[in-house]
């Protein structure tokens, strides 16, 4: 849930191609906006660095070479329990830390049975909880003071971070709802308007639109008609609330059913990443007991006493001697056990870009050159297990310099290692925190957002909003709505901001007003169908519109109509994505060569001199002005 949303900066690997022919459906080895598999291939890895528009992203190879995508070629690179984490609940990395990873920056600290220890001051009695470092000569010993339990450190934590945690789980919430299957399935009754509202705005409307929607239906009313529907009687009104509680009923068997899922988390017994097993290694490689305490720090160390001293954790262990440094908490002595400083690891059992490989003995029967002990590097990896190799190796014949050959992967041994268990560090360990506290703001977070009453309430005013929309033709909101033209076709629309175009031929400046991109839907087995074809409801005499004067005038789409958005969550989402694409393609889509203002005057005989304005006049009004397809406001 809202896990496949790319930001700038994250690391992500090719996936697939986009691309479908609109003949065959097939990618002819190409991605969605040109270029070859064959010169970047399926599992490239690279960076966002500019995230384009909401389908198009610009990535940095690990080659240095620049290279667009549409989001459905890619995934995240990083897609450990902690990365996802991150993306699911946007901003939980950045909260008010928890006081024993800020108290260990500068002091050793000691977790021990649900409770935090540090230094204290004084010379330590015989019975005292001490810190001891045994030294060349001599011992040193210090005090210990307890800094307090595990519980209270946590309200303390939960309490700074409480304003931060409502919003990020406020916002899991409605990501949540908006994907429940019970809810997204009540849509086969009502009519197009009614179907914009609820499908269409949802990705459209700001956190403080469900409030003022229900103002203006309060003070304007549901009309006449519309009264007599909402509040025909106390009968109706039983069998409203009976099919609302039939409702929200299946609701919160899903909501119990997501907390469960959230709950399993980790839990399955599935290959581990480098880095999971890294945290892992955090538990010990003995089996232990399962933690049956309640806080979120006891479930990230599973029960497991620790100590964190000068940036290493070390495991507390009763009854072991030989060792530079101990503790004593209540009379029992633990000594502070340092992992292996080398970390174990283990072959990799995939195939990537950059790793080594030696061919095995299934090789011998396949290949003339390659065959069993050759080796080499991996330069592109296909996508069908096959493999280009650069052989630095060749058991069949000597050569001085490497050779190229495609092979598969069944056929290969990688060489390339990767590192399980050992060398854990406090930051893994505040990742294991946070990856506990991120279960808890999700549970908690659908708990209250989405309880029975609440989403009684939900369905209720939404029953409200829905019975004011059917059978309307219009409707403004906050920079959006619907609008119906003479012919009965439904449209939706997203505002376009008044802006002015220098001319590349003429130099001058050439207002247009604020409009209205129209984006024609229908009505197909209880959702919305969007049309290919973009309008401007109320013409403004935008050169990317030929007809200086209808209404409802046809959009010249250009090159854009091959980028439209045509993925998202669902196909709401997909006619918000479109919509905006176009304002964008409006706003920022001119160049000199084509749709010049002038240029596209004489072509299609418009007045443009009605569109001029000076600079200054510009300035005064506070407009945006584009020059070749940039603002310069």
């Amino acid at each position: 849930m809202a896990e496949r949303r790319f930001r700038e900066g994250e690391y992500v690997v090719i996936v697939g191609s986009a691309y479908k022919c609109n003949g065959c459906h097939s990618d002819h080895g190409k991605y969605f906006y040109g270029g070859k598999i064959e010169e970047v291939g399926i599992k490239s890895e690279g960076k966002i660095v500019r995230v384009v528009s909401e389908d198009k992203l610009l990535l940095k190879l690990r080659d240095g070479r620049e290279w667009c995508v549409h989001p459905d070629e890619l995934d995240f690179l990083d897609k450990d329990e902690s990365s996802k984490l991150k993306r699911i609940l946007l901003g939980i990395e950045s909260i008010p830390r928890h006081p024993v990873f800020e108290i260990a920056e500068q002091a050793p600290v000691f977790l021990v049975g649900d409770k935090v220890y540090s230094l204290g001051e004084g010379t330590p009695q015989k019975t005292d909880n001490f810190y001891e470092e045994k030294k060349r000569i001599i011992s040193t010993g210090k005090s210990l003071i307890e800094v307090g339990d595990f519980g209270s450190l946590e309200a303390l934590t939960l309490d700074r971070a409480q304003p931060d945690l409502e919003r990020i789980g406020e916002a899991y919430a409605r990501e949540a709802q908006r994907d429940l299957d019970v809810l997204r399935s009540l849509d086969g009754d009502l009519d197009i308007p009614q179907l914009i509202f609820k499908q269409v705005f949802p990705y459209l409307k700001d956190g403080h639109y469900r409030d003022r929607i229900s103002e203006l239906l309060g003070v304007e009313g549901l009309g006449a008609e519309g009264k007599k529907e909402a509040v025909a009687g106390s009968q109706k009104k039983a069998k409203v609330t009976q099919r609302l509680e039939q409702i929200a009923d299946k609701v919160g068997i899903e909501v119990r059913g997501l907390i469960k899922q959230i709950g399993q988390e980790g839990q399955e017994p599935a290959e581990r990443t480098g880095k999971q097993s890294k945290l892992d290694g955090l538990l010990g490689y003995e089996e232990i007991k399962p933690y049956t305490g309640t806080t979120l720090l006891g479930r990230a160390l599973n029960g497991k006493n620790v100590a964190i001293v000068d940036g290493v954790v070390y495991d507390l262990v009763a009854g072991r001697d030989g060792h530079k440094r101990r503790i004593q908490i209540g009379g029992q002595k633990f000594s502070l056990v340092e992992r292996e400083e080398e970390p174990k690891r283990e072959p990799k059992k995939d195939f990537e870009v950059g790793d080594r490989i030696r061919m095995n003995a299934g090789a011998n029967d396949n290949y003339n050159m390659t065959k069993e002990g050759s080796e080499g590097v991996i330069k592109s990896d296909f996508g069908d297990g096959k493999f280009s190799v650069d052989f630095t190796k060749l058991t069949r014949e000597v050569v001085s310099t490497p050779r190229n050959f495609d092979v598969y992967g069944k056929y290969m041994e990688n060489l390339a290692e990767i590192v399980v268990g050992n060398g854990a560090t406090p930051r893994d360990l505040e990742s294991r925190f946070l990856i506990e506290l991120g279960r808890k703001v999700r549970v908690d977070a659908l708990r209250k957002h989405l309880s029975r009453d609440r989403v009684i309430d939900i369905l209720r005013t939404q029953d409200e909003e829905l019975l004011a929309m059917a059978g309307r033709k219009e409707y403004e909101g906050e920079g959006f709505g619907f609008v119906q033209d003479g012919g009965g076709r439904h449209y939706a629309y997203i505002e376009v901001p008044a802006m002015a175009i220098k001319s590349e031929t003429d130099g001058n400046y050439y207002f247009y007003d604020k409009t209205k991109i129209a984006l024609g839907v229908k009505k197909n087995k209880g959702t919305l169908q969007w049309e290919e074809d973009f309008f401007m409801a109320e013409n403004n005499g935008h050169p990317y519109v030929h007809d200086s004067v209808e209404r409802f005038a046809k959009i010249c789409q250009g090159d854009a109509a091959h980028e439209m958005p045509t993925s998202g969550r669902d196909n709401g989402e997909v006619i918000t994505k479109r919509l905006r694409k176009m304002r964008e393609v409006l706003m920022f889509g001119y160049t000199w060569s084509f749709f010049d203002p002038v240029r596209e005057g004489e072509i299609y005989h418009k007045d443009i001199r009605q569109y001029r304005r000076d600079l200054s006049e510009l300035k005064d009004m506070n407009i945006p002005i584009i020059v070749k397809g940039e603002l310069t406001k």
